[in-house]
């Protein structure tokens, strides 16, 4: 970028991005809560929120009803620690509804745990589905969460709010959406500031995003524009595109990234016109304040207090193996008699392990753009392609592709697997299996609840249940549970006497995510 056209974005930013003051941290006691006005269940019609909330229960803001927030409402979570009972990590849930969270810059609306000491983790999110355009957050501070902002199909508007502090993103956006997030501070979240996964076309804007655990900015199978924002300090890119993914990115200031832009080989960055000097800030007309302090960035091995990674043993089920410990992100496991194999998604690289010792006995290419589930029919993998809906044939010996079909009726799948005749594909975010033949022909489509992995033991579907994995017969009914072993089970496989589970812990952890379990009673959790 020549020296004129960065003076001009400067201006750009003063002009646009200032409105009266550079942003200053400003701590005050705001936790010294005299009374509380509990909430909880279905909001009908219009509903106003003002003064200090507590939410005791999940909150719901259906089709037809709005959610108003009055500027300086405190809105506190009732938070939760534990791993067996996951839906006392509470939400609010728009569903069709609207949500109007406005503050001032003055009176900011806050969006916190109740806990006297909070961390990262203790309570859900704020998830917007099915919404339009009709939602919007401003001057709004939200923390501590598991994920700050979670948007389905929807186009909410976020502006000069700050969200920071949560587990995994602090803006997360998939299948259709397009958000405009402008004038925001986006700090310190353990994966990315802003992922868009899916087909999103959002509009990314005079933000300033820093100190994410992963990407300040995340593109995957999406489009998109990010114009003067300000990205410096994150693990891994300032912004990065994957899985066939294009975007506009120009006139940003990118400092002290790893590396500043990035893209996989089947990704396009239409425009990059950027400055690289690490110069320059934007000014917004609100503070970044704090009732406290984290003290450090979730996903922090040594600081992190929150449970990624459950007990080894409970009532129900023992870990009795972990492998892959290097690999990094891996979300599919196989069986093939003898071996186990993964993929590590972000590279696309299978792996063959050997399941006592967790080494790497080969690697090869994978053929499409973003693997999930994985399975082995005796001679041959069939993958599922999260990005491409589709499922590919691919020979274990060299990576080649050897047939492919696209997932019937159009479906986004993450689970694959196979009972010696048919393949079972699992859909993702809704409750159905397809049986197929190797041909992709549909024979049968299965009612069972779940999303993500799928394994066949001979007689029953494993399928994971978010804090649990669920047991269900060949017609979808639910037959048996057991407790997850960690956060996050993608993928699933059965080796004939042990279920395998391919575990999140944390993303960015290159900890053993390949968990050989032993199942001791899927009956006393059923419940």
């Amino acid at each position: 970028m020549k020296m004129a056209e960065i003076a001009a974005v400067m201006v750009i930013f003063i002009v646009i991005g200032a409105m009266v003051c550079y942003y200053e941290l400003e701590s005050f006691s705001a936790r010294k809560i005299v009374s509380r006005r509990t909430v909880s269940g279905v909001v009908q019609g219009t509903h106003i929120w003002s003064g200090e909330i507590l939410i005791v229960d999940h909150v719901e803001v259906p089709q037809g009803a709005t959610l108003i927030i009055e500027p300086g409402t405190i809105v506190m979570f009732k938070h939760y620690r534990g791993y067996k009972e996951p839906w006392k990590r509470l939400g609010v849930n728009v569903v069709g509804g609207v949500l109007k969270a406005i503050g001032t810059p003055e009176k900011q609306i806050w969006f916190t745990s109740d806990a006297d000491e909070p961390i990262n983790g203790d309570w859900a999110m704020i998830r917007i589905v099915d919404d339009s355009d009709y939602s919007i957050f401003k001057y709004c501070i939200v923390e501590c969460a598991l994920q700050g902002i979670n948007i389905w199909h929807s186009s909410p508007t976020i502006s000069h709010s700050i969200v920071r502090w949560c587990n995994w993103e602090g803006i997360y956006m998939e299948s259709y959406s397009a958000p405009l997030i402008e004038c925001c501070m986006i700090y310190e979240n353990g994966y990315n500031g802003i992922a868009c996964e899916q087909h999103n076309n959002p509009i990314i804007r005079f933000n300033t995003i820093y100190r994410s655990g992963t990407n300040g900015i995340h593109f995957q199978t999406s489009e998109g524009t990010v114009q003067y924002n300000v990205i410096y300090e994150n693990a891994a890119h300032g912004v990065d595109v994957m899985s066939r993914g294009s975007i506009i990115v120009e006139h940003n200031i990118f400092r002290d990234n790893h590396p500043d832009i990035g893209r996989d080989d089947v990704s396009e960055i239409v425009s990059n016109n950027n400055n690289t000097s690490g110069e320059g800030a934007i000014s917004y007309n609100y503070n970044n304040r704090k009732m406290f302090d984290l003290g450090y960035i979730p996903g922090d091995p040594i600081k992190d207090k929150y449970p990624y990674v459950y007990p080894d043993e409970d009532e129900t089920r023992r870990v009795v193996k972990k492998i892959g410990k290097g690999l990094g992100l891996t979300w599919s496991v196989a069986w093939d008699g003898t071996h186990v194999w993964t993929i590590d998604m972000p590279r696309r690289i299978i792996y063959q392990l050997d399941p006592e010792t967790g080494n790497v006995i080969k690697s090869i290419p994978y053929p499409g753009s973003w693997p999930w589930g994985m399975c082995f029919d005796g001679k041959n993998f069939w993958i599922t392609d999260f990005g491409d809906r589709k499922v590919y044939e691919v020979d274990p010996n060299t990576g080649a592709m050897i047939s492919s079909f696209d997932n019937p009726e159009g479906i986004t799948a993450k689970g694959i697997t196979w009972d010696g005749t048919y393949l079972y594909i699992k859909v993702w975010a809704s409750p159905n299996i397809y049986k197929v033949d190797k041909q992709g022909n549909l024979i049968e489509k299965i009612n069972a609840d779940g999303g993500g992995g799928i394994a066949w033991d001979g007689q029953h579907f494993w399928i994971p249940l978010g804090a649990k994995i669920g047991k269900f017969d060949r017609n979808g009914k639910q037959v048996g549970v057991i407790y997850a072993a960690s956060e996050g089970t993608w993928d699933l496989e059965w080796d004939g006497q042990y279920l395998w589970a391919c575990q999140r812990t944390n993303e960015n952890w290159r900890d053993a995510k390949i968990f050989k379990i032993e199942i001791l009673d899927d009956q006393v959790a059923l419940s």
